[in-house]
């Protein structure tokens, strides 16, 4: 009994020690995530940071007092398809989601917003000649505009107005913008930009229907979500939002984004697993130790450190692994890599087919068990539950003899 209580303090001062080169794995997890997130940095400044757009203003440029002033207008109706063509760009090790972007225009105004103008700015003369439409563009990377016609349209970027970047350009020359704001007629254009990993849109329309394609398999939407989202070979979501109220302060105006990256990625996927590590390698040694006790197992305490090292060591072996070949094959690698030869070693210790088998069976189902609640994270909780709970019952069955 002293012989037991005595192993049992050496393996809890061991783990506590083991803790030590995990966290050291840690760091140097944290050091490649670093490197990596340079080098998408590095991708997507040479092909296009990521791209904000937003439904165009109408602009009409006046005179008030003496000073330039600029009157905006929302549209009334805006239909907006945008298609995000992703390439995946790979420099060493390390890859980045870069896009190709289209986004088509389709935009009505309602010309009795001329007399809430004319209320709003009672001294201000407007030259109605020379009205532009005006759109948030943060990144004007790769930017080009297109009429309907496929024709090429000149535009300017400046910060003059709203306090961020801003593209200005005239929609479709063969029709001027004071007479399709005049007799409601429809402006229709086409961007073409390029962007990296994320993509955002403002809409500013009194009503707006978005649509956007991709064949990226796996995007991640935030700010405004979309009514409905369809999975077929890529994706497809739309959007149809009301804004009622009058705005040009494209800031405070909400977005939708969506993301091109796997919503669960290698490094974030290490991250996790290293932080179950503590409780994996403290589950590992308490079965050698239940085993040791309640089946009459003996081992030496400096099998048990070995045991405990190639817990360790799965850890470092599953980093260098996964950005060479991916997180599952990378796992399933190293797994076999600790369970195989801790099977093998407790028969050599022991001599007992039945021992190694159930040493090598229970890490298996450990190590099985950790990858289906890494990769199922929206239930990772109740599956990490659910296996402690199954570890303790299964510690209740090998100790149930135990005599004090």
């Amino acid at each position: 009994m002293k012989s037991n209580t005595k192993k049992a303090f050496i393996l809890l001062a061991f783990f506590v020690i083991s803790l030590l080169p995990l966290a050291l794995i840690y760091d140097n997890l944290n050091a490649r995530k670093h490197n990596y997130n340079s080098v998408v940095e590095e991708i997507s400044n040479s092909y296009g940071m990521t791209k904000s757009l937003s439904t165009p203003l109408l602009a009409v440029p006046g005179v008030k007092s003496g000073d330039e002033v600029h009157s905006f207008f929302n549209a009334l109706d805006s239909e907006v398809e945008i298609r995000l063509k992703p390439q995946v760009k790979s420099r060493g090790i390390y890859r980045a989601v870069v896009y190709q972007g289209d986004a088509e225009f389709k935009l009505k105004f309602k010309s009795d917003e001329l007399k809430e103008l004319q209320k709003r700015e009672k001294r201000a003369e407007f030259d109605w000649d020379r009205a532009y439409l005006r759109l948030k563009v943060v990144s004007n990377t790769s930017l080009s505009v297109y009429d309907k016609n496929d024709k090429p349209l000149n535009f300017s970027m400046d910060y003059k107005y709203m306090n961020i970047p801003l593209t200005a350009f005239f929609a479709d020359e063969s029709i001027s913008i004071n007479e399709a704001f005049l007799l409601n007629k429809e402006i229709t254009f086409h961007l073409s930009f390029k962007g990296s990993q994320d993509f955002s849109f403002t809409p500013t329309a009194k009503n707006e229907h978005i649509t956007m394609y991709s064949t990226w398999e796996d995007p991640s939407f935030d700010g405004i979500l979309p009514d409905s989202i369809e999975k077929k070979d890529g994706f497809s979501a739309q959007w149809s939002i009301r804004s009622p109220e009058y705005t040009d302060n494209l800031e405070a105006t909400k977005s939708l984004e969506v993301r091109l990256l796997d919503s669960v990625t290698e490094y974030r996927l290490i991250e996790r697993s290293i932080k179950y590590g503590i409780l994996f390698i403290a589950l590992t040694l308490a079965l050698f130790f239940i085993c040791d006790v309640g089946l009459q197992k003996r081992l030496h305490i400096l099998q048990y450190f070995i045991i405990g090292a190639t817990l360790v060591a799965f850890y470092m072996l599953l980093l260098s692994l996964s950005e060479q070949i991916g997180f599952v094959s990378a796992y399933l690698i190293a797994m076999l890599s600790v369970v195989v030869p801790t099977a093998l070693y407790a028969y050599g210790i022991l001599r007992d087919k039945k021992f190694a088998l159930l040493v090598g069976g229970a890490l298996c189902a450990l190590y099985l068990a950790l990858l289906g609640i890494l990769k199922i994270e929206n239930y990772s909780l109740l599956l990490g539950s659910v296996l402690l709970m199954i570890v303790l019952y299964f510690a209740m069955f090998l100790t149930r003899h135990l005599r004090t």
